[in-house]
């Protein structure tokens, strides 16, 4: 919780207009609460803060984020990080896209990839530099944004192509229909012909006598 003054601005750029984004943080100690939701603050940020698994799934279902920063561990003198992993999972039934950023005393390695396993898309831990939390913050993010548009241009690709496969059989029908239009005008046309041919209005034949 130090190095303030290399914080890294998610704040908009002078002139633009950009919805603040808003994140959920989660702790049971009120002084980490109030530490990141002010560092986040500072930075553009609006935050809720929540002290139990519980209010973060109530959060969860009652609103949007854009970032969800969770503890581990909520009940005192326990360290295996059991509460934060089952919170995640949890959470990933609720939301599968929203960035979730883990932090913790008590990380180990395993610790962490159980984290990642079970859907958080990243791990901090205590005691955090501001520049740290605040560019995981960023680049989670953006990571999120990023996802979301791929998502949302795969989406439109699919209706559009679902919207040519729908047109196709049309096509083909269309095309069927003309060909044998075509065909039939072609066959009445040399019927005709041949008719006329064999009429006794149809011009003279010419026989040679040999005397």
């Amino acid at each position: 919780m130090t190095d303030s003054s290399h914080s890294v601005s998610l704040a908009a750029e002078p002139g633009s207009v950009v919805k603040a984004k808003r994140d959920l943080v989660a702790d049971d100690q009120p002084d980490v609460l109030h530490a990141i939701s002010l560092l986040l603050k500072l930075e553009g940020f609006e935050s809720l803060t929540v002290g139990h698994p519980a209010e973060v799934i109530a959060a969860l279902k009652n609103g949007s984020f854009d970032l969800l920063i969770t503890d581990l561990n909520y009940t005192l003198d326990t360290t295996s990080g059991t509460e934060g992993l089952d919170l995640i999972s949890s959470i990933r039934k609720i939301n599968a896209n929203v960035p979730v950023l883990v932090i913790t005393a008590w990380g180990t390695i395993e610790l962490a990839v159980a984290a990642l396993q079970r859907g958080a898309s990243d791990f901090i831990q205590k005691p955090w530099t501001n520049s740290q939390l605040i560019q995981k913050s960023r680049d989670l993010i953006e990571r999120a944004e990023l996802a979301r548009r791929a998502r949302v241009e795969a989406e439109q690709e699919q209706e559009e192509s679902a919207e040519i496969q729908r047109k196709l059989p049309l096509a083909g029908r269309r095309d069927q229909c003309a060909t044998s239009e075509a065909i039939t005008a072609t066959s009445l046309h040399s019927h005709r012909r041949s008719l006329r041919s064999q009429s006794p209005m149809s011009p003279a034949r010419e026989y040679r006598v040999h005397c």
